[in-house]
């Protein structure tokens, strides 16, 4: 991407700003050389600084490992109180309907969501209210869909065969939209049988 003047001299502001901020600021431990940041800018046109959107690019604190009794907790979770959603969008101007597969868990209690939110991120948000006790439901979904379901692979049985479906349309390349759609159709008929254990067969 070729930078223009006013976009250098945007991004130079930018970083002189930040980088004050964080000398003030101890719980930043770790400021982005500004070559990285430009680059990083540069593979990321949806962050480009001329577009007036340039988000905070300081690199989030990597998680602790989780142990594989919590892993097998969640597991039990997701079997549970976990759900596998095949969802498409309205369709573009080229006609084409682009598919999607969400993974979320539902509950009523936000300590727990919180906590699932702390150990794998992503958002808990309000939900509808539960059809029998007449509570407040709430959903979390992960940040990296792919990732906690490959953490989640070893343990998860219930739901084990919406979760390899949903693991490979999450690992197939951008653009895939006919295999994708496929997957998604998948995860709808496993949903519709009565247990999600019956052979089921998609062209």
């Amino acid at each position: 991407m070729r930078w223009t003047q006013r976009a250098s001299e945007t991004l130079s502001n930018w970083w002189a700003s930040k980088k004050m901020a964080m000398c003030g600021n101890s719980e930043h431990t770790r400021v982005l050389d500004k070559v990285e940041l430009k680059s990083r800018v540069a593979d990321n046109p949806q962050e480009r600084p001329e577009l007036g959107i340039l988000r905070d690019l300081t690199p989030s604190p990597k998680r602790k490992r989780i142990g594989n009794t919590k892993l097998a907790y969640v597991a039990g979770i997701l079997d549970g109180e976990g759900h596998f959603v095949a969802m498409w969008c309205a369709k573009r101007p080229n006609g084409v309907r682009y598919p999607n597969i969400r993974v979320a868990i539902t509950n009523t209690n936000t300590i727990l969501l919180k906590h699932l939110k702390k150990l794998f991120g992503g958002t808990v948000q309000k939900a509808g209210k539960n059809d029998l006790s007449r509570l407040q439901c709430y959903y979390w979904r992960p940040e990296n869909t792919k990732e906690f379901l490959k953490l989640m692979k070893p343990y998860v049985m219930l739901k084990r065969r919406q979760l390899e479906v949903a693991l490979a349309f999450y690992s197939l390349p951008y653009g895939s939209t006919e295999k994708k759609n496929r997957l998604a159709a998948k995860i709808s008929v496993i949903n519709r049988s009565r247990s999600g254990e019956d052979k089921v067969q998609v062209a």
